[in-house]
């Protein structure tokens, strides 16, 4: 095998595709015990955020939207920092039982409570920060089971199979909430919510009392098309351009997502005139179809396309679907017709998912390892709540005086931009390396 070809293979052998059926036999049941805990965790998530924006959209509206973007953004902020500080006193499987039993408590609370203040603007707010942060803390207390369960070497091959739990969840109670909505009331679809906290607490019991201590990882190859990145420059310790291309790709990528999303909520509230009965199924069905393409394309595309194309290409499907995306939105006349193509736009989280960010985390791979875990914190811990905050500060500035399908244009530009900064980056990548 030609040396570069297996760098390449180096390379793809650390994202989720990699190792589907080569789990080892020693490895096997904490990978089960980790699938259902993903399972149980990405259910109560896909359920309690559905629930969240269905009711928020029927009971409060979309004037106090832009607003709830930026108090979701610093309560999200507030948790991971809370959430930081106790994961240093504590032991990981503690925090993790602890977490999800507040979420279970919690869940079987709400409906009681929203039926008893139907309207409330702080109650409702409060369920739709609450569904926020389960996402952002469960991406978080996942990755750091998977890191502190496994060696570096065999996360490869267990990661994939893992990861199936989340892709099956959001089919499964996406599905189920879909059809629920039509046949119970949305607060009650917080039970559902409890039940899957308790189907993913159960495998965290069972887990290794104490982390397996990984070997020191080597700097992995990866190339960016033809080219392996340049990690010489620094920042404090950071590469420079290693850092400021991930930090410019997660910015731009929560900018021009939080506007589609932005659209798509109030173009669905417009057309199925707030009804909550029927936005709930609306969102129930769109997450099972957004999970059961991310995970077809997962199986099917995402390693051929990153090994075909390399990672450089790759990460410009995502912002070249969404300046298609935005033209058809502006391009659309009839209510109808904007809510499809803004649909679409929104659908394009299947890219996000299953090719956006494996390039993304690939970025990181040939950092070493006390760089990447700064470069790490300072994207997840400053980069990505800056820019959410950004973003609702925009559409808060902007929606009284231009029409929702108007922000295209905003996101049109950024795709641009975002373009521009992986052609920029990929041209002087091999500029700096002797590339033609």
């Amino acid at each position: 095998m030609e040396p570069r070809r297996k760098t390449r293979l180096a390379g793809l052998a650390q994202f989720p595709v990699a190792g589907l059926v080569d789990v080892p036999p020693e490895d096997r049941p904490t990978a089960l015990l980790l699938f259902i805990y993903v399972f149980g965790s990405a259910g109560g998530y896909v359920t309690a955020r559905t629930v969240a924006d269905s009711l928020f959209l029927s009971q409060i509206g979309t004037d106090k939207l832009p607003a709830m973007y930026m108090v979701a953004a610093g309560a999200v902020a507030l948790a991971s920092i809370l959430y930081g500080s106790c994961a240093r006193r504590q032991s990981l499987r503690r925090i993790v039982r602890w977490t999800l039993a507040s979420y279970a408590v919690i869940s079987l609370a709400l409906p009681t409570l929203m039926h008893q203040h139907s309207g409330s603007l702080v109650l409702f707010a409060g369920v739709y920060v609450f569904a926020q942060i389960r996402g952002a803390l469960g991406s978080v207390q996942f990755t750091t089971l998977l890191n502190e369960q496994f060696t570096h070497g065999r996360r490869g091959s267990v990661f994939g199979i893992v990861a199936l739990g989340a892709t099956g969840a959001g089919i499964t109670l996406g599905g189920l909430v879909g059809w629920l909505g039509q046949r119970m009331a949305t607060e009650d679809l917080m039970y559902l919510a409890a039940a899957m906290d308790v189907i993913a607490f159960l495998p965290i019991l069972f887990l290794r009392s104490s982390p397996i201590v990984s070997a020191p990882a080597a700097a992995v190859p990866l190339e960016y098309g033809d080219q392996t990145p340049d990690v010489d420059e620094t920042i404090g310790g950071v590469p420079s351009p290693s850092l400021l291309l991930i930090a410019g790709l997660v910015c731009l990528t929560v900018l021009v997502s939080t506007l589609v999303e932005f659209q798509w909520k109030v173009a669905a509230a417009d057309e199925l005139a707030r009804d909550e009965a029927r936005l709930t199924t609306y969102f129930g069905y769109f997450y099972a179809i957004v999970f059961l393409l991310t995970g077809a394309t997962q199986l099917v595309l995402t390693g051929r396309i990153i090994h075909r194309l390399g990672v450089m290409p790759t990460l410009m499907v995502l912002p070249l679907t969404l300046a298609v995306a935005s033209v058809c939105t502006l391009a659309a006349s009839a209510q109808r017709i904007v809510l499809w193509a803004i649909t679409f736009a929104k659908g394009c989280d299947v890219l996000r998912r299953s090719l956006n960010d494996p390039g993304t985390q690939l970025l990181y791979f040939p950092m070493p390892k006390n760089v990447r875990r700064q470069a790490i914190a300072v994207v997840f811990g400053i980069v990505k709540p800056s820019s959410e905050a950004l973003a609702a500060v925009g559409i808060l500035a902007a929606a009284p005086f231009i029409a929702v399908r108007q922000l295209s244009y905003a996101a049109l530009l950024l795709a641009i931009v975002w373009l521009a900064l992986i052609l920029w980056y990929w041209i002087t990548g091999k500029r700096r390396l002797g590339g033609n």
